[in-house]
């Protein structure tokens, strides 16, 4: 691949908020267009913009699918919409971009910066893309992968299964016609030995979005 291709300087990059602060613009998809905008000259940014733009998008994809998330959960929660089929789409769509994230973080770019910000979200949520999302265990299983963790990991995304509810911060899990108004639809992944992993896109989708921005932000300093 040309050089010239992965020069920032060779590229249109616009700063969207040029007069706020970086700390104060949200969603954290912008503040890292932003970040990038505002690091043109650093060297990282000259050799490799590809690869750290590529990042930029995966942290718009995710804000994408959350708010499409949100925006279903909305009309679950008040009985506009009677099946939550679109809300599992979207999630998986999110795992996905999520483990495009993990793997960005576990590369030999940012790993040859020195040590990364922890990525303990991200890590938890790649294992729903290894064994559902990317492609099911069910589908294609390693030796690892017993008959009954296939099962259960092929019902964890799936819109014909139960589902999982937390509660919301203010609420009490009662019996509801409409629980996604009450709680948190969260998706659950079973990894064996006892190890579960939990999705709920709503209450940690800024968490997520923090841990992966630092990451931008390492290799940016």
């Amino acid at each position: 691949m040309s050089e010239d291709v992965n020069d920032i300087a060779n590229w249109r990059v616009t700063d969207p908020r040029p007069q706020e602060p970086l700390d104060l613009i949200r969603p954290f998809s912008e503040r890292a267009h932003a970040l990038v905008s505002r690091n043109s000259a650093k060297p990282i940014l000259r050799t490799h913009f590809l690869q750290v733009a590529g990042a930029v998008s995966m942290l718009k994809g995710l804000d994408y699918h959350r708010d499409n998330f949100v925006r279903i959960i909305g009309l679950l929660a008040t009985g506009e919409l009677k099946s939550d089929a679109a809300a599992c789409h979207e999630a998986v769509a999110y795992v996905n971009r999520a483990g495009q994230l993990y793997y960005f973080a576990e590369s030999d770019l940012v790993k040859g910066q020195g040590q990364r910000p922890a990525i303990p979200i991200l890590q938890q949520l790649v294992h729903f893309r290894h064994k559902y999302a990317a492609h099911r265990s069910i589908d294609k299983p390693y030796d690892s992968d017993t008959e009954h963790l296939m099962a259960y990991q092929a019902m964890s995304m799936g819109d014909f299964d139960g589902r999982l509810f937390h509660p919301r911060d203010s609420a009490t899990m009662t019996h509801s016609e409409y629980p996604w108004k009450i709680g948190y639809l969260v998706f659950q992944i079973n990894i064996g030995q006892g190890k579960f992993y939990h999705l709920n896109i709503e209450r940690d989708h800024d968490l997520l979005m923090d841990e992966a921005y630092r990451v931008l932000e390492f290799i940016l300093r």
